[in-house]
This record gives structure tokens, sequence and C-alpha cells, in this order.
């Protein structure tokens, strides 16, 4: 190497030295300000946890979390988890964020366990915003998990309402588009109906989604939280109460059917042949079986002959399974004996 050559690359060394020292740092990145960008990166990138300063309006509102949704997309803030790993300190309170206000937030992006999440550093509210409409369903999307923390709208056939422990503040409706089943979290404060009679009510829903999922983050299931009472709408009531519908026999439940099976309220009876106590009940009448899955088994013993009241499980395609879902049973004539000796005790 020529004396020249080694003069360059020492004076090129020099200068690469002189811009790592202290005072010639590297501009750190521009923060993200799009949720939809956000939304866009690898979990190795979000893993990163790049900056982000976004502005949203509220479409969901607690004390350790928010929705939030801005023009291009909308994502979760989660609060608790950003104070567990240091990036809100404990101190920093929050204020109540009302449903629908236009929020400032500066913050870092993470995977978070399902979708992309953002954890906040700071909070600020600016005022009333305007809630975003939601756009018409993507049934490909929502029910594949893609549509996760988006503000949407939905129909479907509510088969059960449920009040859970983890969630004191809603009631949760198992409900069901086609043969694909979603849940719909209604604030309490937010719902007018009697939960009692929206089972088999077909329901429109509208607001924030967010995924069930698998401990290894896996998508099982879609939920849209409702937070006001016109998020929520039946458009057809139930036609009947669990036992004042016809009873279908057993043999005629998954049969075919020229109008179709239209995934509403089934009645059918038969002949108890095995209990799994609290899960399900088999019954036989002749050579067709079926599984009802219900909780109410107490007292019911093989050879008793009883009603059941529930939704025909779907399978591949939507084709009618053998299991009757989300079920009440009752006996079908007290104290009648049948085949096997045993004798129904339950009211």
């Amino acid at each position: 190497m020529h004396v020249s050559h080694v003069s360059s690359w020492l004076m090129l060394l020099a200068v690469v030295a002189l811009w790592a020292w202290p005072g010639h740092a590297v501009d750190p990145p521009a923060p993200i300000s799009r949720l939809a960008e956000i939304r866009g990166m690898s979990r190795a990138e979000l893993a990163k946890n790049p900056p982000v300063h976004i502005r949203g309006v509220v479409t969901r509102s607690r004390p350790s979390s928010l929705f939030v949704q801005d023009a291009s997309a909308g994502l979760y803030i989660n609060i608790a988890r950003a104070r567990i790993r240091g990036f809100m300190s404990h101190d920093v309170s929050i204020p109540d964020v009302p449903l629908g206000s236009e929020v400032e937030i500066i913050g870092v992006a993470d995977p978070g366990g399902y979708s992309p999440i953002v954890l906040p550093e700071t909070i600020t509210i600016l005022g009333p915003g305007t809630l975003p409409q939601p756009p018409p369903l993507d049934p490909t999307r929502f029910f594949s998990g893609a549509e996760d923390s988006q503000f949407v709208q939905c129909e479907g056939i509510v088969e059960e309402v449920v009040a859970r422990k983890d969630y004191t503040d809603c009631w949760w409706l198992a409900a069901r588009w086609r043969s694909e089943p979603f849940v719909v979290a209604v604030s309490k404060e937010a719902l007018v109906h009697d939960p009692a009679t929206l089972v088999d009510a077909v329901v429109r829903v509208q607001g924030p989604t967010a995924s069930m999922s698998s401990t290894r983050g896996g998508f099982l299931a879609p939920v849209v939280f409702v937070e006001e009472p016109d998020w929520l709408t039946v458009i057809k009531p139930p036609e009947s109460a669990h036992f004042s519908s016809p009873i279908v026999p057993l043999a005629g439940l998954t049969r075919f059917r020229p109008e179709g099976h239209d995934g509403h309220l089934v009645r059918t009876e038969g002949v108890v042949i095995h209990v799994d106590p609290e899960r399900a009940i088999y019954l036989q009448e002749g050579p067709w079986g079926l599984r009802v899955e219900t909780r109410q088994t107490g007292g019911l013993a093989p050879g008793d002959r009883i009603e059941a009241a529930g939704f025909i499980s779907t399978g591949p395609n939507g084709q009618p399974g053998a299991t009757l879902a989300r079920a009440i049973a009752r006996c079908g004539k007290i104290g009648s004996r049948f085949p096997g000796g045993a004798r129904c005790s339950t009211a």
C-alpha cells in the first residue's frame, strides 16, 4: 500500500471516530405518527420499541387501557403494561378519559400478546373528538383476527348471556354469524335490554374489537366491546322462549331442510344414556344420538327422558353437527320411568 493511500485511510478513520464522539451522536428515529404504520410493522421491529407520537379518538376507555383510532387504523393502548415495563411512572396519574375524546400519546410501540400495541409514556386529553363510523363488515378479516383493535359493525344471533367474574362491568354475549362464533362484551351501563331477552335474538353491534387468543398468541375469536346504548340494536327479537317452540325429533335436527338451518334455537327430546357432570348430557332416540352441552346435569341419570333447548353446532363449511350447544335441559316427564329404570328428579 502506498503512503498516500495509508494517509487517506487514517484521515477517514479519524473522521469516523470524530463523528462517533459524544456530541456527534446519530439522531434517533422520528416518532411514528400513524397507527396503520405501527400495525404494519413486524414483531421483530416492534420488539425494538420504536418511539411513537400519535393522536386519535378514544373508542373505549378503562383506567388500565384505551382503544384509540385515527384516520388510518385503531390500536390498543396498554397503560398497565407501560407501568410494569417502566415506560410510564407509577407516580403519573392518568385522568378519566371520556369516550370520544381526542388524545395525544407519546410512548413506544410493542408487539403485544397478539397484535401490536402502544405503551404510553404520557397521555394528553385534547378535547372532544368524533367517533369513527364503522365500515361494512369484511367477514374474512373479522373472523381471522385481522380487525383487532378496529372499530367495526357486525350482526349475529345471541346464543348465551354470561356475567363473568373477571369482567364485572360487562355482560358477555356469545353470538354467531352464520357458522362463525364471536363475543360481544356489553357495558352494563349501556345495556338497556333485559339480558335474558337477548338469547336467540338477532342483534347488530358496533365498537372496537379485541381478540380472544391462546396462551401462545394464536387467534380464537373476535370480541366486540359495546360502550353506548345505541351500539347494540335488536334487529329481530327471539321467536320463542326456550321451551315454547315445537319439539324437533333427534332424527330431524341434522337432516336436510329445503329452507336450510337458520341458526336459531331448537328444542328436542330424548333418553339420557350418559351424563358428564356440569359439561354435557348424551341423548338417544332409536338410532339417533346427540351431545347436549349444558351445565344443568344435576339429578339426571341414564334412562331419564329430558327436553333440551339450544343451538345446533356447526362443523366444516357450516354443516350442522351432532351437538346442541349452550343448552338448557329439563325433565320431559317428571317421575316417569324409562328404559334403564332411572327416575328423572329435576324440576
